[in-house]
Order: C-alpha cells, then sequence, then structure tokens
C-alpha cells in the first residue's frame, strides 16, 4: 500500500485489486475516507507483479493512474 497526495492537496491511500478475468487495478482511497474510490487498469499479468509496480512507481506516475482512474464499480470498466 502507498499513500499519494493528488494535485488538489488530497491524499489517497493505493493497492492492488482484482477486476473480472483476472485483471488487476490499482485501487484508489481517500485517505481522509468516503465513498470516492477509483481505480485503474494495471499491465501486470500477476497479483505479484502490480504489487511490485506499485512499489516501485513514481508518485507522478501513481498520480498519472489517479487521474485516469474511474469510480469503483462504474460499467465502463477501470481506468487505462
Amino acid at each position: 500500500m502507498r499513500r499519494i497526495r493528488d494535485s488538489e492537496g488530497r491524499d489517497w491511500d493505493v493497492g492492488v485489486g482484482r477486476e473480472s478475468y483476472g485483471m488487476h487495478v490499482a485501487m484508489f482511497m481517500p485517505a481522509a475516507g468516503g465513498g470516492d474510490v477509483r481505480q485503474s487498469m494495471l499491465a501486470a499479468d500477476t497479483w505479484l507483479a502490480a504489487e511490485q509496480y506499485l512499489g516501485e512507481a513514481g508518485d507522478d506516475e501513481l498520480r498519472d493512474l489517479l487521474e485516469r482512474a474511474r469510480p469503483w464499480g462504474d460499467p465502463s470498466g477501470p481506468g487505462f
């Protein structure tokens, strides 16, 4: 799990989640709580690879993922 700060100064906790068909996503949860959970697709074949990516990615890269993320449960799927 990582914590990043977005361009508006809000803190987000970031972890790995799984979508259907084994796709891995970055799950962004507001550190202050609330229901604004967001998800963005990760290019990872395994849970371990997704965890390693989150551990090695820079904050700017994670902020880019957050900007492309869609609300969790969005019927159009996770952001790419």
